[in-house]
This record gives C-alpha cells, structure tokens and sequence, in this order.
C-alpha cells in the first residue's frame, strides 16, 4: 500500500461523517505530493510509500518535567492540547475558533488536511497596546507505539494585536524511539505595528517525520522573527510561508540545521511582497556528515506594487562527508524596478588550514572540529532575541545533537 493509500484510508477511519469524506476524497484527488512536483522533488516519497500509518495514542501522559512555576506553557500531547495555564496574562486569550476561509484554501497538502478535517483551532489572541514579558513556551510531545508508525496532526492560531508583541518558544519532542508522524500548522496574523520572536527547536528520535506549516500575515509597520532549529527526525519538512500586506511590514527568517546518518532536512520558504517598503531577510546554515540531505528551496516574489521593497536570501553549509547532499534553490520574481534583492548559496568543507592552526598550538582534532564548528554557527544564533546564556545554550545543543550522532 502507497503512503497517500494508506494516510487516505486512516483519515476515512478516523473522520466518518459523509461531509469529512467527501472531502478527503477532494484533497486525495487534487493535492498528493508526487515526484514530479517541484515542491516535492527531493523528499523521500518512495521511503514514505512504505509507511502504514495508524491513529496516535491520546492519553494522558506525565508532563510534570515540562511544568515550572511561573512559566506559560501549552502542552500538544500527540497534536491534542492537554495543557495551558489556569490563568493567562491581561490581555491574553485562549479558545476554539472555526479554521478560517483562507486556511481551507490552503494549497500546501498536509495543512489543507488539518485545515479542512478540524473543525475548530486553538487560537491564541493579544488585545491591542499589550506587551508580554514572558515567552509562550509550546511543546509537542511525540510518543510512538511499538512496531506502528503513529499519525499524529493539528493546527494553532497567533493573533497579535496593534501594536502588542509576543514571543514564543517552541519544541518539537519525542518520548520514546517509535516512529510517530506529525503534521502540524501555525498560523500567526499581526496587526499593525505588533511584533513577535517564534523560535522552534525540533529535536524529535531518528525514526520520525515532521511536516511543519508556518504562515504569517503581517500588516503595516508590523515585525516578524523566526528561527527553526532542526536536529532531529528522520524526515522534517519546514514550511514557512509569509505575506508582507502593507507598508513597513518586516520578517527576518533565520534557521539552523544539523544532520547525521541518512537524516533529511527541507526548508521551504515564501516571501510575497505585496506592499511598499516591505523588507524581508532568510539566513540558514546546515551541517551534514554522512548520507545526509539539506534542501533550502525558497522564493521571494516582489509585486507591482511593491517599490523600494528589499530582500535577502542566503544559505551556507558545511558538509563534513562526500556523500551528504545539498539541494539549494533560491528564487526571486521581482514585478518592479525600485527593489533590492539579493541571494547565495554556498557549500564547502572545514578549512584545513584552520584545523592545522589550532592543531599545531596543541589543541586535540576533535576540539578544533568543534570550534570551527562553533564559529560557522554562532554569528546567526547571536541573531537570536535570547540573552547571551541561552544562545550559547541553543548553539550548544545544536552542535552537541551533531557530535553524538
């Protein structure tokens, strides 16, 4: 049985009304990623053809490590919310809302799943003219079963108000080694001149797949911050698409890797100017050892209207292994004249001049392999809204997640 037979048949099991088929039979007929797809051309389609999915445990599992006092947390077990704070800040709301018209239109095909199969979202709103100190940390965690591949999806809504900011930390968590696949979209809308920082660390077990939609509309003035960080999964695929509305609307992208064995790592990201002076800028760096594979496909789109908009994409990997793979195809489609936007893309190996350096002043191989290493990486993670402690310690985990596998 094929991976869309077999996802196909699951989701007839789990959603039963007449309406949800009729559906999934649309969606089955309109959107399964396929090989030739530019979209789809180098994800491991054939490996996930052997896949037999079936429905995730909903339990309740204990979460008392990820619970501190103080801290506004929300907890997705298996793509079900089983946690959040009894008491949430002034101005700060959480409740179920309708997946939105644009959202079913959604033409990426595991998030028009989410969007057209749930019936309602958790969406969390800030009023306008609030700003939330403490971050919003999110964590999805994974169990598998034993000798299943468990299917596991849902959706979360961002609202940022006029003039509010927020940030947000997200991790992506496996509980055991079981294969779990899990499809999850996020959709954050900000108003004018809102911000926010969403950083995400996925570090999900080596039998596992991630297939994660990020959309933002920003509206005039309004400033957006990502950073993904992956290091973990067999399979993650990052999709971050983005709609620059109106005037002075600013996103920065930045995103790390860090892969093993036959790990693969997709990054998709699309940036539609729509609007004057709108800026955006995608910084990512990779490292690779082994049979590897990195993909960083992205598109900036700059529209008539758009004059004096400006954009830079950039992608650099270190590759430590012959066999590991890049796939990096930067793309622009610039509709005016008044723009600036750039692009590039490199991959190399560690500089043996600089191992020999640090080698010949008496420091061991593989300490010199880390610190070159350190300071590939660390300029972009000094990017990070974090104070100084715990950006060293988001680059410690990235380069550590790399040394033990």
């Amino acid at each position: 049985m094929g991976f869309s037979n077999s996802l196909e048949t699951l989701l007839h099991k789990i959603h039963k009304s007449k309406e949800d088929k009729n559906i999934l039979s649309r969606l089955f007929e309109e959107n399964v990623p396929h090989v030739k797809s530019e979209d789809w051309k180098y994800a491991p389609l054939r490996h996930f053809s052997q896949l037999v999915l079936s429905e995730a445990n909903k339990g309740n599992p204990d979460i008392s490590s990820y619970l501190k006092k103080g801290e506004l947390s929300l907890i997705f077990y298996n793509g079900k919310l089983i946690h959040f704070p009894a008491e949430l800040p002034s101005g700060m709301t959480l409740e179920r809302q309708e997946p939105s018209s644009q959202q079913k239109k959604q033409k990426q095909f595991f998030a028009s799943i989410n969007a057209n199969l749930q019936k309602e979202v958790w969406t969390l709103s800030i009023e306008k003219n609030i700003s939330i100190d403490k971050p919003v940390k999110i964590y999805h965690i994974l169990e598998g079963e034993p000798s299943k591949n468990s299917w596991a999806s849902t959706s979360f809504q961002i609202k940022i108000g006029a003039n509010s900011q927020a940030s947000f930390r997200e991790y992506f968590i496996s509980q055991n080694i079981h294969s779990c696949f899990y499809n999850y979209s996020e959709y954050i809308h900000l108003h004018p001149f809102s911000k926010i920082s969403y950083l995400s660390k996925q570090n999900m077990n080596l039998n596992s797949y991630l297939m994660h939609l990020t959309h933002m509309v920003l509206q005039k003035g309004s400033e957006g911050f990502s950073y993904v960080q992956s290091t973990g999964a067999h399979y993650s695929r990052h999709t971050l698409d983005v709609l620059l509305t109106e005037r002075n609307a600013t996103m920065k992208s930045l995103g790390t890797y860090a892969l093993h064995h036959d790990q693969q790592c997709e990054n998709y990201v699309q940036m539609d100017h729509l609007a004057e002076e709108t800026t955006s800028e995608q910084i990512y760096k990779g490292l690779l050892n082994d049979q590897s594979i990195a993909t960083f496909q992205t598109g900036v789109h700059v529209f008539p209207g758009a004059k004096l908009s400006s954009s830079k994409q950039m992608n650099r990997n270190v590759s430590l292994s012959s066999k590991s793979l890049v796939n990096a195809k930067p793309q622009l489609n610039i509709e005016n004249d008044d723009v600036k936007c750039s692009h590039g893309v490199t991959v190399g190996q560690m500089n043996p001049d600089e191992i020999f350096y640090l080698e010949s002043r008496g420091i061991l191989p593989e300490k010199s392999q880390y610190m070159i290493l350190e300071g590939f990486m660390k300029d972009l993670l000094n990017q990070l809204p974090l104070d100084k402690e715990f950006q060293k310690a988001w680059l410690y985990d990235l380069l550590l997640s790399f040394k033990e596998r």
